[in-house]
């Protein structure tokens, strides 16, 4: 699936991730600035992110998109995860490249967009955001994420953003 979308003077693909984006989206995800805002912010060796990657492809409650650039330049990642109540968790993982151009929310807005057009029964994206994660929140909030409270896990305070779905507002 392909969906073409311009960004003032950039158009960006979205498609389903593929075994092939394994590594890119592994070296995002070891960048020193988006571990710094992840829950978890160790490196994470390749092996151990093949196998994390290869069962996230297989598995049915996890879907996940790639934006591209009209070069095909991968811009980001978006992962959700359903869960047995119809909710979805939302991960974002951008190419270091393209923070701050203002890609993060236009990928959100799409890559939720398609998921609860392709998946109906979901009554409601959340994501979460830590504390210090400024920028993300106010691109969780502009994608029309709103914040529903504050938690702490493993010593973390983060914010919980929500989306509600087809089934809870129409959409």
């Amino acid at each position: 699936m392909r969906k073409q979308k311009s960004i003032g003077e950039n158009v960006l693909l979205i498609r389903r991730v593929r075994a092939d984006d394994c590594e890119d989206v592994w070296r995002w995800r070891n960048d020193p600035l988006v571990r710094r805002f992840s829950f978890s912010q160790a490196e994470i060796p390749l092996l151990s992110h093949r196998v994390w990657f290869e069962e996230k492809i297989r598995n049915k409650n996890t879907v996940m998109f790639i934006f591209e650039d009209d070069q095909g330049a991968k811009v980001g990642q978006v992962r959700f995860e359903i869960m047995r109540d119809n909710t979805a968790l939302i991960s974002v993982n951008m190419n270091p490249q393209y923070m701050g151009q203002g890609f993060g929310t236009y990928v959100i807005v799409e890559a939720t967009r398609t998921l609860i057009k392709e998946n109906p029964m979901i009554v409601s994206v959340q994501a979460e955001v830590l504390e210090d994660n400024v920028v993300s929140q106010k691109v969780f909030q502009k994608a029309g994420y709103l914040l529903e409270g504050q938690k702490i896990r493993d010593g973390k305070g983060f914010f919980v953003f929500i989306r509600l779905g087809r089934k809870s507002d129409g959409n």
